[in-house]
């Protein structure tokens, strides 16, 4: 939950009046009578309840934030947002709710809509009027396409659409009006519109997956000075990615023939790269550093299944170096830990050598 969102969360225990129940003790929602015309604020997360039965209508013009978090909640009458008018925080996260009320659309106060793994949610109505909405967290949702008037919420600084793995599409020009986003996060599986993005100048923490080199090379000049956390996918397969802050994957890419905007991989800033099953690499790990613009920050380093990769240092390179070892692995010298897994050519750190001198890495593991 972004930040914003836990704060609106703790100030339910500030607010003036409330209703706070939890440990699984409810298992139907209070009744009219309960919701007096004074409330504020209600959390009714980590209970029981199933379901907001059809016609239950409530008057309480004050209320403005609602907590449904975690209950089992797979039914919410049309009925009950109807005179909810001045609601701006609503959080049904961790419920089973499969369709979200019409009623929600006219919900014009809203600013921060929590839907996080509401894993059965499939039908969300048209958001178009929720001109005011801030935040919207749709991840680990089921849905199949994005909400009607998503492209209208002017205001939006929040979106995660993170593992709503049955998203097959993200509508061109969707990004053109959500100028003021600050934070994205997208499904893996799509590959982002990267010229919509770039077009995002507040943007501060963008997770998401990119066509190519090229096209990550792209962003990074134009973006990266601004962003804080990232997690970027370069790659031509689906993959599960574990979303880190800083860390970029480049995956089944021919970086030889990415042309000449991929030439190298821009890596300031970034805490972990992984290369998997790339080709258009160089025999000699060491070869390939060059290719790392600025790599001051690399962390960690892990190569997978790479072919090409046969050692660290050719003989040429070792016989240079003129037994300063030390000189010969100074690119690597901000490096704390390498992963090689899976080179089926990799002979060992110099070439017909094998693994007799070890690169000054705090950790240098996962040789096959």
């Amino acid at each position: 939950m972004h930040d914003l969102v836990k704060a609106m969360a703790l100030k339910i225990t500030k607010g003036k009046n409330m209703a706070i129940s939890g440990l699984d003790s409810l298992k139907e929602i209070p009744n009219e009578g309960e919701w007096t015309k004074d409330l504020e604020k209600v959390s009714l997360m980590c209970n029981g309840i199933m379901e907001i039965p059809d016609g239950m209508l409530l008057e309480c013009p004050n209320l403005t934030t609602l907590i449904l978090h975690q209950n089992p909640l797979h039914f919410i009458s049309d009925s009950f947002f109807t005179q909810l008018d001045n609601l701006s925080f609503v959080d049904l996260s961790y419920t089973k709710i499969e369709k979200l009320p019409n009623s929600l659309s006219n919900l014009e106060n809203l600013k921060a809509l929590n839907l996080q793994f509401c894993w059965r949610l499939v039908e969300i109505p048209d958001l178009g009027k929720l001109k005011k909405l801030r935040e919207l967290d749709l991840s680990s949702t089921a849905i199949k396409k994005v909400p009607q008037g998503m492209e209208e919420l002017v205001n939006l600084r929040f979106l995660s659409l993170i593992d709503a793995e049955f998203l097959e599409i993200l509508p061109e020009g969707l990004f053109l009006n959500l100028r003021l986003l600050q934070c994205l996060h997208l499904p893996f599986k799509i590959k982002a519109p990267i010229d919509e993005i770039m077009s995002l100048k507040y943007l501060e923490e963008f997770e998401g997956r990119v066509k190519n080199v090229s096209d990550f090379n792209k962003y990074i000049r134009r973006r990266q000075s601004q962003l804080t956390i990232f997690g970027i996918l370069v790659c031509e397969g689906v993959t599960e990615y574990n979303g880190d802050r800083h860390k970029v994957i480049v995956r089944q890419c021919d970086l030889k023939n990415e042309g000449e905007e991929a030439s190298g991989i821009l890596v300031h800033s970034i805490h972990f790269l992984m290369l998997e099953k790339c080709e258009g690499l160089s025999n000699s790990l060491l070869d390939d550093f060059p290719r790392l613009n600025k790599p001051s920050s690399l962390k960690v380093l892990e190569i997978s299944k790479c072919r090409a990769i046969e050692c660290f240092l050719t003989n040429e390179q070792f016989l240079m170096a003129n037994q300063e070892i030390e000189s010969c692995f100074l690119p690597l010298w901000n490096l704390e830990e390498i992963k090689l897994i899976g080179l089926q050519n990799f002979t060992g750190l110099i070439q017909n050598i094998g693994p007799a001198v070890v690169p000054p890495l705090c950790d240098t593991q996962g040789f096959p």
